[in-house]
């Protein structure tokens, strides 16, 4: 597995330990904050952590999805 996936995963995982609406508006601020600086690849890793968050999310509601998914 490529170093950054391992750092996504790692990031996704500390995140997922707290309230799920909490988390996701921590990374959204997370992508926004890089969008406003123009910080490409720092915004993609951060929409590549809500995305693997999100599935993490959905895995421990026993695959159940809801229209804030995605």
């Amino acid at each position: 597995m490529p170093a950054h996936m391992d750092e996504i995963a790692t990031i996704a995982q500390d995140y997922f330990d707290q309230h799920e609406a909490h988390a996701v508006m921590l990374v959204d601020h997370q992508i926004s904050m890089a969008l406003g600086k123009s910080a490409w690849e720092e915004a993609l890793k951060w929409y590549r952590v809500r995305h693997r968050l999100r599935r993490l999310q959905m895995l421990h509601a026993g695959g159940k999805t809801s229209r804030l998914a995605y």
